[in-house]
Parts: C-alpha cells; sequence; structure tokens
C-alpha cells in the first residue's frame, strides 16, 4: 500500500530567479514539506526591482554630482526627469528616453544634455570720465558696454586707444 503524502524534494523545485526580471515571491510562495497526492504547489513570482540613472552633462562634460540613481520596477516606463538646467545652460538632447526598466543595469542610463545657451546675455560696462581742472566734464563722459553670454566673467578689457589722454 502506498501512503496518499508524499515528501517534497525540494531541490526539484526552482525557487531562484527563474525568469528574467522577476524574484520568487516570497509572500504568496510556500513550498511545504509534505503534500497529499495531487496537490499542486504553486510557486509565484513577482517583477523585480532595477536601479536606473539619470546621468546630466553640461556643454558635453558630466557632472557627477547631478546624478540620480532611482528605483523602479522592471519594464516601468519612465519618461520624465528632474529638470536640472543651469543658468546659462539650455536643455540640447535627452538619450534613451523614454526608459523601460530592464534587468541590464548598463541599459537604465538616461542621458540628458544642456548646452550653453548663447542667447542668455548679460550686458557689462564701464564708464570713462574726463576732468578739466579737477572738474568732471560731463559731455565728455564715455560709456562703453558690452553685451556676453551669461556664464563669461563679470570683467572688460579697456581698450586704451578709445580714451583721449593726450587732448
Amino acid at each position: 500500500l502506498q501512503p496518499d503524502t508524499l515528501t517534497v524534494d525540494k531541490t526539484q523545485i526552482n525557487t531562484t530567479d527563474k525568469y528574467v526580471g522577476y524574484k520568487l515571491d516570497v509572500e504568496n510562495t510556500t513550498i511545504p514539506d509534505v503534500v497529499n497526492n495531487g496537490d499542486i504547489i504553486r510557486v509565484y513570482y513577482v517583477k523585480d526591482q532595477f536601479d536606473y540613472t539619470v546621468e546630466y552633462y553640461y556643454d558635453g562634460v558630466i557632472d557627477d554630482t547631478k546624478t540620480e540613481t532611482i528605483t523602479a520596477t522592471y519594464q516601468d516606463v519612465i519618461s520624465t526627469y528632474t529638470d536640472k538646467n543651469i543658468t546659462g545652460y539650455k536643455l540640447d538632447r535627452t538619450e534613451n528616453l523614454p526608459l523601460t526598466v530592464s534587468e541590464v543595469a548598463e541599459n537604465n542610463i538616461i542621458r540628458v544634455y544642456y548646452i550653453i545657451d548663447d542667447g542668455n546675455t548679460k550686458t557689462l560696462s564701464y564708464t570713462v570720465e574726463y576732468y578739466k581742472d579737477n572738474v568732471k566734464v560731463d559731455l565728455d563722459t564715455q560709456i562703453v558696454s558690452k553685451t556676453v553670454q551669461i556664464l563669461q566673467p563679470d570683467t572688460l578689457t579697456v581698450d586704451k586707444t578709445q580714451i583721449n589722454t593726450t587732448d
């Protein structure tokens, strides 16, 4: 006579990460030690969590201080990122957006590229005042100004040939 119960050989049940992007659902999967004849053992898997990275480049150079690493579920579609534009730059392009999260880390990278915005300018100026007998000659005052890209330093080179020091 054969018993109605069987001892489960747990080595025969694959409880490792059997499916790409999935992991064993330990909350819903219980492997018993003994089962009745004809019982079904159900092994459940759920989508796993993976990191994706958003990298930010300014004029072609990565700024590691702005890089973000975020966790998402396998096959989630990521279509947004935090805008980290800084003054003087504008968005050029993104790469790998939208991103479908996979189990391969090097595929889970969104790259955001900013370039210098030549239209983002500031005006710099200096004034040349002329004095005659220690009295300012208002009509001779010159204001020199130049428009530069906002990332440029706040200094101007004085064109000495434009300053009348002989007359």
